[in-house]
């Protein structure tokens, strides 16, 4: 079923397409609306800067060989300095992201990692990048 998008006010669906340009737009319906969810109750914008990437953008990015980007369920939001605690600590009391990962800074950026891929034993991971 398609992603009726109109219900998405502060998101498109070329944000989640995959950054190499190949097209892959495969993200889960359940992500979207909690990224807007998030996005309501932080009242700023969260910029996407990876949504969906395919198998070859994702090795070109040294992406984890079972990222959930492969499978739409994860997104990378670019945040600021002074906005990602408030980002990360609203992900957290939302309680449903089943992924989070943190990077204090790469040649893009400061990024969240947030996704919804259900980890063996049903524990959530929490990780920083190195």
């Amino acid at each position: 079923m398609a992603i009726n998008w109109s219900l998405y006010k502060n998101f498109q669906q070329s944000e989640y397409s995959c950054n190499c340009g190949c097209g892959a737009a495969h993200v889960s319906e359940d992500l979207v609306a909690k990224i807007q969810e998030l996005r309501d109750l932080c009242g700023f914008a969260l910029p996407i800067t990876s949504g969906v990437r395919c198998k070859i953008w994702n090795e070109m990015n040294h992406g984890h060989p079972s990222s959930a980007h492969l499978e739409g369920l994860g997104v990378d939001l670019g945040v600021d300095r002074s906005r990602a605690r408030i980002v990360l600590q609203k992900a957290l009391d939302m309680d449903c992201f089943e992924g989070i990962g943190i990077s204090q800074h790469t040649k893009n950026g400061r990024f969240l990692h947030l996704d919804l891929k259900p980890r063996a034993g049903g524990q959530k991971a929490f990780w920083s990048y190195s």
